[in-house]
């Protein structure tokens, strides 16, 4: 069953897993840094966005974000990020996952 997670480092680093419903070839990841708090979520169909995180995140001027992915093989996974973007939230509370 393919699964989905993230992990946040603050200063130290947890994670937070499940099961995830859609194609593991091809899904869209949205993270929303806003005042104090982080909300990650997920798509399969760049329509509907499930929350997979929302979390306390302390501000500050600068951060550092990445991706990534694993396998529990350890080897043999080959993946393609693309479209990575940067811009302004979309301006909807934190809690409003529509």
């Amino acid at each position: 069953q393919p699964m989905i997670g993230s992990v946040l480092t603050n200063p130290r680093s947890d994670w937070a897993t499940g099961i995830f419903p859609g194609n593991p070839r091809r899904f869209w990841l949205r993270l929303t840094r806003l005042a104090d708090c982080l909300r990650l979520q997920y798509s399969t169909d760049g329509k509907v966005w499930p929350l997979l995180r929302l979390a306390p995140f302390p501000p500050s001027e600068r951060c550092f974000i990445g991706v990534m992915c694993c396998t529990p093989e350890r080897q043999g996974l080959a993946v393609r990020f693309s479209d990575l973007r940067l811009t302004a939230p979309l301006g909807k509370a934190l809690h409003d996952l529509g």
